[in-house]
């Protein structure tokens, strides 16, 4: 009888061995901050450099150019658990992060957007207010007609009816640089049909209107989160241009469609 049992021992430990050995580890990260990695996420696709098209290929670049431009060491395992969210950068990586991938920290680290003092914003506020005014009289000047009806996706959006066509247009007011340079911040909604910059004049009866198209703004500017930054230059001659192509005045109600 003993062989008998000692065999059957033997066999039922060997199987259960052979069982635990071979059981899948299901075990798997916690997800600590789903939303910084849908940050990340974001940032990858909207910059030019990084190869989101591959597989792991957006986290290859990022450990590679960490470590090339600022001499930072992250393992393929520790950028894997930054797009899941399983763990976050320290702030040194975070900072870094952020400057290769052109994006502005406070953003990508919390999601918060750059901010001003109260009284500069104020100030923009109103006058960025002031632009929509402008371009919907305009425009209802030329002919158009602007809705009243609708419910705008934003403070400087607004619906009108050009030719037959309906617009969804995002006025946005320019920030003077100086030296003939102008800030745009469109935000980043491809759903407005275009963004009108509007860069004022030298006195009240002068203001030049300039029309920014999706793909000129992507490819021409600076993806900061969940908007764009874009530098337009005025030329001695009065015309504009990004640092890569011209940009086009709307002179006309026939300009905007």
């Amino acid at each position: 009888m003993w062989p008998y049992r000692l065999g059957n021992c033997i066999g039922i430990s060997m199987k259960t061995t052979a069982t635990t050995r071979d059981a899948p580890n299901t075990k798997r990260g916690v997800i600590r901050d789903a939303a910084f990695a849908h940050r990340l996420e974001e940032a990858c696709q909207a910059n030019p450099h990084c190869p989101t098209d591959l597989p792991r290929g957006k986290q290859k670049w990022v450990y590679d150019t960490l470590a090339e431009r600022h001499g930072i060491s992250v393992s393929a395992e520790a950028a894997r658990k930054w797009f899941s969210g399983e763990t976050r950068p320290n702030p040194r990586t975070m900072r870094a992060l952020a400057d290769i991938l052109g994006i502005d920290e406070g953003w990508l680290s919390l999601g918060l957007k750059p901010d001003i003092p109260t009284a500069e914003k104020g100030g923009r506020f109103r006058a960025a207010n002031g632009a929509v005014n402008l371009v919907s009289g305009m425009i209802q000047v030329a002919g158009g007609h602007v809705a009243t009806n609708t419910e705008p996706a934003s403070e400087f959006e607004f619906t009108a009816i050009v030719n037959g066509h309906l617009l969804t247009l995002e006025v946005r007011l320019a920030h003077d640089l100086g030296g003939g340079k102008f800030r745009f911040t469109p935000n980043n909604r491809p759903e407005a049909s275009m963004v009108i910059g509007v860069i004022p004049g030298a006195d009240m009866t002068q203001a030049d209107l300039l029309k920014l198209g999706h793909d000129q703004i992507k490819n021409c500017g600076d993806y900061r989160g969940d908007f764009y930054e874009l530098i337009v230059t005025r030329d001695a001659q009065g015309e504009y241009s990004t640092i890569l192509e011209p940009v086009a005045k709307i002179r006309r109600l026939d300009d905007l469609t």
